[in-house]
């Protein structure tokens, strides 16, 4: 029956990439349609340390027509552990960690404009 649906799946994959400086975006796949794979929301969760033990930030996105988020305003040069968990209203389910499992946000533009400039002088 309906009560033993319970909480969603993990996600089968969460792609992570930075996009900027300080941004990473997240793509999450959903669960295969079998058991009580039913989600209205997911989670994500970023973390300095890979046990989670202190997390850094999370976010609930409850717009689900598309399973991507962008965390913006991250600390650049830091590394990142990331996962994300589907809910419904019962909860939520495992997480899945990222792939890579890891990232430092930065841009090679950064690097770029700490050369001197000649013929600015």
């Amino acid at each position: 029956g309906f009560d033993s649906a319970g909480c969603p799946h993990a996600p089968v994959e969460v792609m992570a990439s930075v996009t900027g400086s300080n941004d990473i975006n997240i793509k999450v796949k959903e669960p295969e349609k079998f058991g009580n794979s039913l989600f209205t929301k997911f989670k994500i969760q970023w973390s300095h340390v890979d046990s989670f033990k202190d997390i850094a930030g999370e976010v609930e996105v409850k717009t689900i027509h598309t399973l991507e988020y962008n965390i913006k305003g991250l600390e650049e040069g830091k590394r990142y552990f990331i996962r994300a968990s589907f809910g419904n209203p019962k909860g939520f389910g495992p997480y899945c960690a990222s792939k890579p499992k890891s990232l430092v946000p930065s841009s090679w533009r950064n690097v770029d404009r700490k050369v001197p400039r000649i013929g600015d002088q």
